[in-house]
This record gives C-alpha cells, sequence and structure tokens, in this order.
C-alpha cells in the first residue's frame, strides 16, 4: 500500500498521470468532467473508475499512517489565576 506522500504513475485510458494518489484522483476527476462536457459518456466512465480507485488508494493510506498523539488537553477546572 502506498503512503499518502508516495509518488505514483497511472497508466490510464488516454495518458500517463503522475503525482500522489490523491493527485491522480484529481487529475482523473477533471478528465471525466471534461468528457462528460464533450458527451463522450464511454471515457467519462473510464475516469471516474480510475479518480474513484485512486481515491480509495488515497484514503487506505491515509487510514494506515500512524496516528499522531492527541495533544495534551489542560484540565480548565483546575486552572488558578494568582495575581
Amino acid at each position: 500500500m502506498p503512503r499518502g506522500n508516495q509518488r505514483l504513475d497511472s497508466h490510464g485510458p488516454a495518458e500517463r498521470v503522475r503525482g500522489t494518489a490523491a493527485q491522480i484522483s484529481e487529475r482523473y476527476l477533471t478528465l471525466a468532467r471534461e468528457a462528460s462536457r464533450s458527451d463522450d459518456r464511454v471515457a467519462a466512465e473510464g475516469y471516474y473508475q480510475h479518480a474513484e480507485h485512486y481515491l480509495r488508494t488515497s484514503n487506505a493510506a491515509r487510514d494506515d499512517a500512524p496516528a499522531s498523539a492527541p495533544p495534551e488537553v489542560a484540565d480548565t477546572d483546575t486552572i488558578t489565576v494568582t495575581s
């Protein structure tokens, strides 16, 4: 599973797309919208499927990343003010 910031190469239906999984997903969404605007439903669906794949890859990498320690929260009930 690629890490969130790992660069990937995608050999998509019409062109090669490079970047992180999130960047590739965004690029395929853009290509899908462009294909949809030009009434190419088959190409649009292919791009949407590629975008979904890379979105899932990005989400999985994010979910697998070690969570940073939550910041310590001060107990506001015990704060005292001195003058």
